[in-house]
């Protein structure tokens, strides 16, 4: 009959359609948005009911306007059967029809109250899911928001009979009650859990709650009601943790005292009320752990205000030897000090607690080495201060703890002290980095320190490189680091001799000499590792030039002396040729001055030193000074007594000719001038 009813009411509507002259394509658009309108007027009025909160008639308006949509999908599917058409699918004439007025709550709110009555009977059937399924289409709700409004409403009915079952007794029966309001409720399994789960938590509450211990009467029924209820012990962990965690918390603050001893009769004892409170070996090492922390926070404020008192200056400085001084070297006068030791204390104190306690433990890992695993033993930790003080704050505890390592006096205080470093770092909870990074920055005091010192007194021998390596080993410092120390400290020993010695005005040549041979010891390169400038470089190269003429071991027939400080100073043999000239220009200038001043003065003694300095440059390269102040008679004067004090003892030899021919031409005297000064 409908299919009868749909054919005449299409060919009417074909009929009309020709008259009018509308398009086939046109007359559909017009078709569903008449339809469309309709269906949405009856849909807001559902919407107002509902606002009215009269949830009766709205759920029959929801009911009525779905019956609509449904007779009218049928009859656009007959028609297009009939037109041969191939118009879009029925359903989504109706689909997103939502109001734009209407909120989402009260979306939302519509479906839910559609649920709520096709759940009367506990159970939805075929027709009330497709009748769910038509208004999910109709108001564009996504399986998510459905799922959300289903549990919502199936979730407290499901609990009723839950709770209901539970009260009574908990049979076969019973259960198979349960079981098939769970396949007819359709609710995912998530739902069944966690609120299976909840009543189960409500009973252990009133079992356990306020910090009760379950005896073993009701640990029996609590397993009996998780059987009845399909729940295993992993499902009900946190809830056995939430009631029962308490209870277990007291029992560890009391076997753990203040010391943090625990016999192992009481260790057992932990573990049994484990078991009977349904705790997780998981939750229970998380509680054990909280209870722990909680301890060594009380530990680790004591070492707090230790701190706080050293950095205020409050305790008494003591300065002693370094603890590993019988592997070589001391660290007194390094400038490491520490308190008087109750910092130390205080800190071994929070160390022997988490040992004590069994919060730090030995274990054993496996560790790749070159491809090879190999067992290593190592300490764990459960819990550690980090969270409960500023990470800075615990930073600066360990490296105070660390510098009264180096610093005390009692070695055998001093090994505890070291032997407890990485249980510290643990129970501070301090990452590898930050140890390595306070290691390093205290590590490298050390060593610039001591190197420094050292290096004053010599340089760096087996017993000194013993007591850096001992260092190095107690801060587990990498080697290329603490290589890198050493080169630094023998380059500033050089840089500082340098710039003293340029600040001093000491440039001289016993300086210059001393500062190249320390380089040359050192193996460091004045220009490539000091940096020294072209500049300084080239006037510690003059002073030393005119040293080794000055002291004859510079000659023109021997200019070997030359190479080694060219080479030290970065000076070219050109420019080393160059200033070899400016010094004999200037040593021959200045030097004939002088022997002329010193002779009008009368001091022919010295005129004669200055003379033999002078003739010395001048045998390098014969130079003539032009002295126009100096009159022929004081140059035929200085001549004259500089060969008589060459002729003293007898008969001149050939070098004292040579002094002689080169005094001539250095003061500019002819041959037969002299020759008549020595007639």
């Amino acid at each position: 009959f409908a299919r009868l009813q749909a054919s005449v009411l299409t060919s009417k509507l074909v009929v009309r359609e020709r008259d009018l002259a509308i398009a086939a394509a046109a007359a559909r658009d017009l078709e569903k948005r008449v339809l469309r309108d309709e269906a949405k007027v009856m849909l807001d009025e559902a919407a107002k009911l509902l606002r009215a909160q009269n949830v009766g008639k709205a759920t029959e308006a929801v009911k009525s306007f779905l019956g609509y949509c449904e007779r009218l999908e049928s009859f656009v599917t007959a028609a297009a059967k009939a037109r041969s058409d191939s118009m879009e699918q029925s359903e989504s004439f109706f689909a997103s029809l939502a109001s734009e007025s209407m909120k989402q709550s009260e979306v939302l709110s519509m479906y839910r109250i559609l649920l709520l009555s096709c759940l009367d009977d506990l159970k939805i059937d075929e027709a009330e899911e497709a009748l769910l399924a038509r208004l999910r289409t109709v108001l564009a709700l996504s399986d998510e928001a459905c799922t959300k409004v289903y549990e919502a409403a199936a979730g407290p009915l499901f609990r009723k009979l839950v709770e209901q079952a539970v009260a009574a007794d908990m049979d076969a029966e019973k259960k198979s009650e349960i079981q098939k309001s769970i396949s007819e409720l359709a609710l995912p399994p998530a739902v069944i859990t966690a609120i299976s789960v909840d009543v189960y938590g409500g009973k252990l509450k009133e079992t356990a709650g306020n910090n009760k211990i379950i005896n073993e009467e009701q640990s029996k029924n609590l397993a009996e009601l998780r059987d009845f209820l399909g729940l295993d012990m992993e499902q009900v962990s946190d809830v056995h943790a939430e009631v029962c965690g308490p209870a277990y918390r007291n029992s560890v603050r009391e076997v753990m005292g203040t010391t943090g001893r625990i016999p192992d009769e009481y260790w057992d004892g932990l573990a049994k009320l484990q078991e009977r409170l349904g705790l997780t070996e998981q939750n229970a090492r998380a509680l054990f752990a909280d209870i722990g922390r909680e301890k060594m926070k009380a530990f680790g404020t004591r070492a707090m205000e230790q701190l706080e008192e050293k950095l205020s200056g409050g305790s008494s400085r003591d300065t002693g030897d370094d603890p590993l001084i019988n592997k070589g070297g001391s660290m007194a006068g390094l400038g490491i000090e520490a308190g008087g030791g109750s910092l130390s204390t205080e800190v071994l104190n929070l160390v022997d607690f988490a040992i004590n306690a069994r919060i730090l433990m030995p274990t054993k890992i496996q560790e790749d080495v070159n491809g090879t695993m190999v067992e290593k033993d190592v300490e764990v930790i459960g819990t550690s201060l980090r969270g409960e003080f500023n990470v800075k704050a615990l930073k600066e505890l360990y490296r105070q703890y660390l510098i009264e390592a180096f610093s005390g006096q009692n070695s055998a205080q001093n090994a505890r002290l070291f032997n407890n470093l990485n249980r510290l770092a643990l129970v501070l909870g301090l990452e590898e980095e930050e140890v390595a990074a306070i290691h390093n920055e205290l590590g490298s005091m050390i060593y610039r320190r001591y190197l420094s010192r050292a290096l004053q007194t010599g340089l760096i021998g087996d017993r000194e490189r013993s007591f850096l390596d001992s260092i190095r080993q107690a801060l587990d410092m990498e080697q290329d680091k603490c290589d890198k120390l050493v080169r630094e400290a023998e380059v500033n020993k050089v840089s500082d001799m340098v710039s003293n010695m340029f600040d001093r005005s000491q440039v001289n040549a016993e300086t210059v000499r001393e500062v190249r041979d320390t380089a040359d010891t050192l193996e460091v390169d004045l220009l490539t590792d000091v940096v020294v400038t072209k500049s300084r470089l080239e006037k510690m190269f003059e002073v030393e030039l005119e040293d080794l003429v000055e002291s004859g071991e510079l000659t023109l027939g021997d200019m070997g002396a030359l190479e080694e400080i060219c080479e030290a100073l970065h000076v070219s043999e050109e420019r080393a040729e160059e200033m070899l000239q400016e010094a004999v220009t200037r040593r021959c200038n200045t030097g004939a001055l002088q022997a002329v001043a010193l002779l009008r003065q009368g001091a022919e003694a010295a005129m004669m030193d200055e003379l033999k300095k002078v003739l010395k440059f001048a045998a390098i390269a014969p130079y003539t000074v032009e002295m126009p102040a100096v009159s022929m008679e004081e140059k035929q004067e200085v001549y004259m007594l500089f060969q008589a004090n060459a002729l003293t003892g007898g008969a001149p030899d050939e070098e004292t000719k040579a002094q002689l021919e080169l005094l001539k031409t250095m003061v500019g005297i002819a041959e037969e001038s002299s020759e008549k000064t020595a007639a």
